[in-house]
């Protein structure tokens, strides 16, 4: 599972917010694949 309390978030830069983002669609995309895999 990939935290994203690692990833420091400076709301007043573009980086920050971009890097947050991509972690919590990773997390999303991990918790869909999860879901997946212990369903079938």
């Amino acid at each position: 599972m990939i935290f994203c309390d690692t990833i420091p978030v400076f709301p007043h830069m573009m980086w920050g917010f971009f890097l947050s983002s991509i972690c919590l669609l990773l997390n999303a995309l991990q918790m869909i694949c999860f879901r997946y895999t212990t369903v079938s």
